[in-house]
Parts: C-alpha cells; structure tokens; sequence
C-alpha cells in the first residue's frame, strides 16, 4: 500500500495547487476594472487544432470569471479529487487482488485473473463484492488489534463513497432512489449506536443538498483524511498476512 499512499497524497497536493491557482485568477479578474474586457477560452487554440468549418467560443466577462473562479471551478476540482481518489483506491486493492488470487486459488490462467479483477466489484450471491469476499472469506483478513471496527464496516464505509462516486461520474451528481437505497442500507448495517460513523448517513449527509452532491472544500479536507485514513489502515490489515 505504499505506491497507494504516495498516489493518493499526489492528488490531494494536485487539487490543492489547482484551487490555489483559482484562488489566484479569481483576485486577479476582480483587479480588472475595464468593463470591456473579455476572456476566450478557445482564442489560444492554434488555427490547425480548432474546428474546420466554426469555431464554438464563449467570451467571459469579468464578472463570470470571479464567480467561476471564486466558485464553480472549486466545486469541480473537488468533485474531481472525489472520482480520482476512488479510482486510486480501486486500483491499489485491484492490483494486490490480483497478486494474492493465484496464491489462495490454484489452477488460475492469467485470462482467469484478469476476468476474475475486472468483476472484483460486482456482487456475489451473498451481497458482497467479489473482492471483499476473497480477502474476508478466503484469506480471513481482520481489521488490526485495537481496532473497534471490522473489516466489513470499513468496507461498507468505502462502499458509500464509492456510491456518491457513481452519482458524481453517471447522473451529474443527482442521488437517485437506488442510491438513496443502497446508502440507507450500508448505513443500517452499523450498530445503532454507531450510525454516525457512517460517511453519509442520510441522516448526517454533509454534502448532499436536495438530492444532489455539492462538494467544497471542506468536504475535500475531510475525504483526505479518510483516505489517508483508510490506506494506513489496509496498510496495517495486509501486514498482519505476514505475522
């Protein structure tokens, strides 16, 4: 989980410069008090790479800009800090899916263990992913002493984001019924008195406004820590395969 590690700090240090530098262009703009002036996003393009028969341009004002920068742009980085983190995430427990399935499973054809980590997300006949099966049921992995929750509830946590995740890339953001469904489910898996520990609880959504995410950076600071979170966690779960 160290690549993980590293991968996952690039992209909150990434997002970071990235809202800095929106920070920068929206005090920028709001110094520009020419009530003419306009900004094209395509007038760089050069000509052999714009559209041959029209060019689609937008000129901002310099209203637009600030609240672009000091605003929407923000919300974007984030929602995109989200999608990636996740996408990191998959692929560090894809890739030691995939080194430890030909040690538990004999007999396994390299064709055999690409299809079985392409499904690694779908769900088995007990309601599980494949891939948290395999290394709760197979390997018999076990959250770190000490710890009060299982593997199980810190795979529904994940789960949740990986949830919001989906609404974010597929529906715009939009939390349908069925994800409305599959959070309320996740989050009544945990103890009653351990409910507010759930990420989204729906009732304790912190980024969830009428049915749609809207992320800030406040929701980025607390993603961040969770995964930095997450990872030392696995981390620890992995190295007690080794004991």
């Amino acid at each position: 989980m160290h690549q993980a590690f590293i991968e996952v700090l690039g992209v909150y240090n990434d997002t970071a410069l990235l809202i800095n530098s929106c920070h920068i262009a929206k005090d920028m703009y709001e110094g520009i008090d020419d009530p003419n002036f306009r900004l094209s996003t395509t007038q760089g393009i050069p000509l052999e790479y714009q559209l041959p028969d029209f060019e689609i341009e937008y000129w901002f004002k310099v209203d637009e800009l600030t609240g672009q920068y000091g605003k929407r742009l923000i919300q974007v980085l984030c929602k995109n800090y989200l999608v990636t983190i996740v996408s990191v995430f998959d692929a560090a427990l894809e890739d030691i899916y995939e080194i430890l399935l030909p040690l538990q499973v004999n007999n396994l054809t390299e064709e055999k263990i690409s299809k079985l980590v392409r499904s690694a997300w779908a769900s088995n006949q007990k309601g599980k992913t494949n891939l948290r099966s395999f290394f709760i049921d197979a390997l018999g992995l076990k959250s770190p002493e000490g710890n009060e929750s299982t593997l199980d509830m810190v795979f529904d946590r994940y789960e949740e984001i990986r949830e919001i995740r989906h609404a974010v890339v597929h529906n715009n953001g939009l939390i349908s019924q069925k994800n409305k469904n599959k959070l309320k489910e996740l989050s009544e898996r945990l103890p009653p008195d351990l409910r507010q520990r759930s990420l989204v609880s729906l009732s304790n959504i912190g980024f969830i406004h009428n049915n749609k995410i809207e992320l800030d950076v406040a929701d980025l600071c607390l993603l961040r820590v969770w995964f930095y979170k997450i990872v030392s966690y696995f981390s620890k779960v992995f190295e007690g395969m080794e004991d």
